[in-house]
C-alpha cells in the first residue's frame, strides 16, 4: 500500500510506531479523478457549504431585524436547499461511496424543513419558536455539507498508513468531544440571543470548548510534531476558538450596554451575527480536525 508523501511521522522511537490500514473505504469517490486534481463535485459541495453558511448567518440576522434581512434570508435558505438536493442527487449519480451518499441524502432531507418554513409561515418569516426549533437543524445541515466538501476531495482517503494515538486522553476522542460540545454551545448561543435560555450554559460550554481546543493543540504540537496535517487542523481550531471567545465577550458587553440604555444599540445585531458566523466557521474547523485525526491516527484498540 502506498504511503502519503506528505505523511512523515517523526517519533523518537521508531520501533513503537504501529502501521495499519483503515477498514473504511479507501476513497469516498469510487470513480474519482487522479489525486492532485479537483473534482467538480468538490467544487459544487464547497459552493453549497458556503451557501449553507450564509443561510445560517442570515437566519440569525433575520431573527434580530426581520424587516431588513427577512427577504434575503428567505431567498438564500430556499436556494441553498435546492442546491443541497441537487448535490445529493449528483452524489448518487457519480459513483460516490455508500456513506457519502447517505450523508448527501441526510443533508437533502434536513434542507427541506427550513425552506418549507418560509412557505408556510405568514408575515415576515417563521415565528421565533419555529426558528429556534429549526436552528439545530440548520447547524447540523451546515456540518453535513462541510463534511461532504471534505470527502469529495480527490486526495481524501481513509486507507493511509497510520500511527497509534498515544495521547492521553486520546486525540481522536478529544476531537469528537470538542466537536459535539461546540455544536451544543452554538445552539445554546443562538437560543440565548433570542432570550430562550440564560447565558450560563453557553458560557460554561464555551470554556469547555476552549479547553478541548487548546488541549488538542498541545497534543498535536508535542506528541505528533511530525504530523503536519494534524497540526494544521489543531492550530486553525485553536485560533478560531480564541477569536470566538473574544467576540463573545464584546457581544455580551454590547448587550449589557443596551440594557443600561433601555434600547438596542445598532451594533448589537452585527456583533451577534459576527459571533454566530465565527461559531459556524469554528464548527467547520473542528470537524476538519476530527476527520484528520481519524484519517492519520489509529485507535488504541486497533492492532496491526
Amino acid at each position: 500500500m502506498k504511503t502519503d508523501p506528505a505523511f512523515m511521522p517523526s517519533l523518537e522511537d521508531a520501533a513503537e510506531v504501529v502501521i495499519r490500514a483503515s477498514e473504511l473505504p479507501p476513497s469516498p469517490l469510487v470513480d474519482s479523478p487522479p489525486v492532485g486534481s479537483v473534482s467538480w463535485l468538490h467544487r459544487f459541495a464547497a459552493l453549497v457549504a458556503v451557501l449553507e453558511f450564509l443561510a445560517f448567518v442570515f437566519d440569525d440576522l433575520a431573527l434580530s431585524n426581520p424587516v431588513q434581512y427577512a427577504g434575503f434570508d428567505r431567498w438564500i435558505t430556499e436556494f441553498s436547499a435546492a442546491m443541497t438536493v441537487i448535490l445529493a442527487v449528483s452524489l448518487f449519480r457519480n459513483g460516490s461511496a455508500r456513506y457519502v451518499k447517505i450523508l448527501g441524502l441526510a443533508a437533502a432531507l434536513l434542507a427541506i424543513p427550513p425552506a418549507l418554513a418560509w412557505r408556510t409561515a405568514p408575515g415576515q418569516g417563521p415565528s421565533l419558536k419555529l426558528a429556534l426549533t429549526l436552528g439545530p437543524i440548520t447547524l447540523l445541515l451546515y456540518g453535513l455539507v462541510v463534511s461532504l466538501a471534505l470527502f469529495t476531495r480527490t486526495d481524501w482517503r481513509w486507507d493511509l498508513q497510520k500511527i497509534p494515538d498515544i495521547a492521553a486522553p486520546s486525540f481522536r476522542q478529544l476531537s469528537v468531544f470538542t466537536t459535539f460540545t461546540l455544536f451544543a454551545v452554538t445552539v445554546l448561543g443562538s437560543m440565548h440571543a433570542r432570550g430562550s435560555v440564560r447565558l450560563a450554559p453557553h458560557f460554561v460550554g464555551g470554556i469547555l470548548v476552549a479547553i478541548g481546543a487548546l488541549w488538542m493543540l498541545e497534543i498535536a504540537l508535542n506528541k505528533f510534531s511530525g504530523l503536519r496535517q494534524l497540526k494544521i487542523g489543531a492550530v486553525i481550531l485553536a485560533e478560531l476558538v480564541i477569536i470566538e471567545l473574544l467576540l463573545g465577550l464584546v457581544s455580551y458587553r454590547t448587550e449589557l450596554d443596551s440594557r443600561a440604555l433601555a434600547r438596542p444599540l445598532p451594533g448589537l445585531v452585527v456583533m451577534r451575527a459576527t459571533h454566530a458566523a465565527i461559531g459556524a466557521l469554528t464548527l467547520a474547523a473542528s470537524l476538519f480536525a476530527a476527520f484528520q485525526a481519524f484519517k492519520y491516527l489509529a485507535g488504541r484498540a486497533e492492532k496491526p
